[in-house]
């Protein structure tokens, strides 16, 4: 559903809004069926399927010459969005989808797993909390029975040029440092 405020102008027979009320350009926006906020501890819980972008820096977040990479987060389920801790914790059929642009390639990035935790980027100096909140590291938990799935496709134009496929138990990336880590069942990697 679409929310807005009463306008100055409003007439008797409904609320008006700005033809560009509807556009996301250069807004924060979520998507989902149902939010609920709690003004006590700013604690937000969108219910349903949900979906959000994210923006993390490709190595070297003071670079201002390198581009923000966006990344989409889907939920089926929920998703909690926790001030106090600076976390937004997606559950129930998640998706975290990344391209990576390189001149001579794409590398697509694919993540499924039962539930995403990201920790959001606190300094309001970062350039990528400008246009969404930034990643500073998210953890893909497979449960106890559960598994993280990551899909790792290289491509030049339409053609393959590789791919990988890991099934862990959890996942953990930290785009500052460029370092994925996939543990379990009884291996990490």
């Amino acid at each position: 559903e679409k929310f807005y405020q009463k306008t100055a102008d409003a007439t008797d027979t409904g609320d008006t809004r700005p033809e560009e009320f509807d556009s996301a350009e250069g807004r924060k926006t979520f998507i989902a069926r149902k939010i609920d906020y709690n003004a006590l501890t700013d604690d937000v819980i969108f219910t349903g399927a949900s979906e959000q972008k994210f923006y993390t820096n490709d190595l070297d977040p003071t670079d201002s010459n390198r581009p923000a990479l966006p990344v989409t987060i889907t939920s089926q389920e929920q998703v909690r969005f926790l001030p106090s801790s600076n976390q937004a914790v997606f559950e129930g059929g998640c998706r975290g989808f990344m391209i990576k642009t390189d001149p001579n390639f794409q590398q697509e990035y694919t993540l499924l797993a039962p539930k995403l935790t990201i920790d959001l980027v606190q300094d309001a100096n970062d350039r990528s909390s400008e246009l969404a909140p930034g990643i500073r590291h998210f953890t893909a938990d497979g449960g106890l029975v559960g598994l993280v799935k990551l899909i790792s496709l290289k491509k030049a134009g339409q053609i393959q040029l590789g791919g990988t496929k890991l099934e862990s138990r959890r996942f953990d990336y930290d785009p500052g440092e460029d370092l994925f880590v996939a543990t379990g069942p009884g291996v990490m990697i």
